[in-house]
């Protein structure tokens, strides 16, 4: 069939549909700066207040609103009106939103995240509902994070080991020897609690909290070191001597260390 010759009348003619735009705004990932991120850590306030940019920025076009108003902010947020300008203020001395248009009634969330991606910090938000779900998932990320810096620790030390390329050996040598101390074995503790809470700056409450949202919003996945040891008649004797185990019970010692964690998305 020539390009001049007409279709059939029982043959449609093709059409060009456009690409299905369904589940494109779920797949994108939340780029975050690591400097940012730190300054979360440090001042709750700068934590709260990234929290409100990022949900505003998810649920706007373009990152903006258009004829801004506190009332519009309310309407899409939920939070109370007196916290909106609060965090906005904190926002506004950041230099993150920027007034723009006739008489400056637009409204832009400027970008949190760096030109280089290495400094950068990727995370999903397909299950962040909230500007409270937001700030659990700043806090999250130091798991994500911690693990991360583990895992390139433990990949340096099995490249001094097992590389054949004396280039990569080199170079892992002189990383290992002035950031690390030196060390030659990757032990993994897990990430206690204790760690965490201090990392995040919250209470041992908050860390067990947000440890609990990370699993349910699939950012990470626990590993209980959880270990039992049958021993018939052990807790007569257990709590007279130095030991190393956690408690016991009449026939059984338990040993219970903190949990390992497992990255579920890249």
């Amino acid at each position: 069939m020539t390009r001049y010759q007409k279709l059939p009348n029982n043959i449609d003619p093709p059409t060009c549909q456009p690409p299905s735009l369904e589940g494109y705004f779920l797949s994108i990932m939340v780029k975050l700066s690591r400097k940012l991120h730190y300054e979360c850590l440090e001042d709750a306030e700068v934590r709260k207040a990234i929290a409100l940019l990022l949900f505003c920025k998810r649920n706007t076009k373009n990152s903006t609103i258009m004829d801004f108003s506190f009332n519009k902010l309310h309407q899409m947020t939920g939070l109370h009106y007196v916290t909106l300008r609060k965090r906005m203020a904190t926002l506004e001395g950041m230099e993150l939103i920027m007034r723009h248009g006739k008489e400056k009634r637009n409204l832009s969330f400027l970008r949190v995240h760096r030109s280089c991606d290495r400094n950068n910090i990727l995370f999903p938000d397909e299950e962040l509902k909230s500007v409270k779900d937001y700030e659990d998932a700043l806090l999250s990320l130091t798991i994500v994070e911690t693990q991360r810096h583990k895992e390139y620790v433990h990949k340096l030390i099995n490249t001094l080991k097992y590389s054949h390329s004396y280039q990569e050996v080199k170079k892992a040598r002189k990383k290992v020897n002035s950031e690390y101390a030196g060390v030659r074995e990757f032990v993994d503790n897990g990430i206690s609690y204790k760690y965490l809470s201090k990392k995040m700056g919250v209470s041992l409450q908050k860390a067990f909290q947000v440890v609990k949202f990370a699993v349910e919003k699939k950012f990470v996945e626990v590993k209980k070191n959880f270990e039992q040891i049958f021993s018939r008649g052990v807790g007569y004797c257990l709590n007279k001597f130095n030991s190393p185990y956690t408690f016991s019970t009449k026939n059984n010692i338990y040993l219970i260390k903190a949990n390992s964690y497992k990255i579920l998305f890249q």
